[in-house]
């Protein structure tokens, strides 16, 4: 079916959908629908279809105006079309597989949803890649009916970027079936507040008078009021719970680690979404595992690229924090970590880059700078900038001016994070001139 005409079903009741049913190899492109009062186009027991270069268009506030709903079929294929809609811009729905969907602008409407799902439905091998989502309720979503017999597994969110109203832009909620949700992978996803200003004039994170305890479910002040910041992110009560890589999981688990303290509950959900954040922790309360642990959770393992870095003010700093990432990456043997600091013959650090450049990279800001001006080390691919103990290597102006200067080196996409035990009165101005520095300085 093909051509330049637009069949609009001008809301009446009459009008249920375009409807195809037990079609093999079907063809839709470049025409117009609108207004149906119900959904746009029905593909029901269907193997093999394109969908391609078509219009769909009506109210945002008309009622269950689905775009595109899916059921019973397999490969098909959807791409290169605008569907603005008052419900989900593509519906997929029990016994479909091989659903390919590429190059959709969706909005307004509820975004792509696979799901409702109940007892005996099944959904597998759903691509979503290079869409935009503007206006929507929902971006990508995945829907089940509470039952103990629904498990969502193996679902990847990779490159995912844009802006959210909600303070929370991801919700994952497993709790309504006993067999939950396994090996969901979160890679690469920036999602920031669609009102910036808010979250930015907030103070710096301060638990410097909290008691290091994990939390039962979303932290609480001592008043016992639910803490919101003005970051969007998960809320988790468990490491488990952050989906973490396994092997992460093992590593945590053989460390002795049970709970996430305060701190670890509340940052390292922004954090693995590759969120900016800047935290103060006093010592003890697991402000390193946060972003050695979201750090190697978006890491590949590519050989040869540096992909994070991770500044400290001494060697002996950067010697500990190499050491937490050697621990927590036992099981991630692809993952390699080295440390570079000053009082080492530097040309053992030229070749070590040379002869086996690790993927994270932890040192002193004078050390590094000095490898990346003699091009020994490349900054190119660095995704994960990170400050510990900022204050420290902020309070001395040669230190300060090399942090500036190793930044710029760095790409404009990447996640920052700035981590401290203790800020005095002095430092922290210097702390957030520098935050802002950071957020607002980006090299190409």
């Amino acid at each position: 079916m093909q051509g330049s005409g637009t069949i609009d079903g001008q809301g009446s009741a009459w009008w249920k959908a375009l409807l195809f049913h037990s079609c093999n190899n079907f063809d839709l492109r470049e025409f117009t629908i609108q207004n149906s009062q119900k959904l746009h186009i029905s593909i029901n027991n269907c193997n093999g279809g394109s969908i391609s270069n078509i219009h769909i268009n009506s109210p945002a506030d008309s009622p269950n105006t689905d775009g595109i709903d899916i059921s019973l079929s397999t490969n098909v294929h959807i791409h290169d079309s605008l569907i603005k809609c008052g419900d989900d811009c593509i519906a997929i729905n029990g016994g479909c597989s091989n659903i390919n969907i590429t190059g959709i602008a969706c909005g307004p409407g509820h975004g792509i949803s696979v799901g409702s799902l109940g007892d005996g439905d099944k959904v597998e091998e759903v691509h979503i890649r290079n869409c935009n989502f503007t206006g929507t309720q929902n971006g990508a979503r995945i829907k089940t009916f509470q039952t103990n017999y629904i498990q969502v597994s193996d679902v990847s969110f990779v490159s995912v970027h844009g802006t959210s109203a909600s303070e929370q832009a991801i919700t994952l909620d497993c709790s309504g079936s006993a067999n939950g949700c396994s090996n969901i992978v979160m890679s690469g996803v920036n999602i920031t507040s669609s009102n910036p200003g808010k979250e930015n004039e907030d103070e710096l994170l301060d638990y410097e008078d909290e008691d290091a305890q994990a939390p039962d479910s979303v932290a609480t002040k001592a008043n016992g009021e639910t803490s919101k910041k003005g970051y969007v992110g998960i809320h988790s009560s468990g490491f488990r719970d952050f989906l973490l890589k396994p092997e992460l999981l093992r590593a945590i688990v053989d460390s002795g680690f049970e709970h996430p303290s305060e701190v670890q509950h509340e940052c390292i959900p922004q954090a693995i979404l590759g969120m900016d954040v800047i935290c103060q922790a006093k010592s003890g309360m697991g402000k390193t595992a946060v972003f050695v642990l979201s750090s190697l959770q978006q890491t590949e393992p590519n050989p040869g690229q540096v992909t994070a870095l991770v500044l400290c003010h001494t060697g002996e700093l950067a010697y500990q924090i190499c050491h937490e990432f050697e621990r927590f990456s036992t099981y991630l043997p692809d993952i390699k970590v080295a440390v570079f600091y000053g009082g080492v013959n530097i040309k053992i650090h030229k070749d070590l880059l040379k002869n086996e450049c690790p993927q994270i990279v932890v040192g002193t800001p004078g050390r590094i700078l000095a490898l990346a001006r003699e091009k020994d080390l490349s900054l190119k691919n660095v995704r994960h900038f990170i400050l510990d103990e900022c204050d420290k290597m902020l309070e001395s102006l040669d230190m300060r001016r090399d942090v500036q200067e190793i930044f710029k080196m760095t790409p404009h996409d990447k996640q920052v994070m700035m981590f401290s035990a203790t800020l005095s009165k002095e430092i922290r101005p210097v702390c957030k001139i520098q935050w802002k520095f950071m957020l607002t300085t980006r090299p190409s």
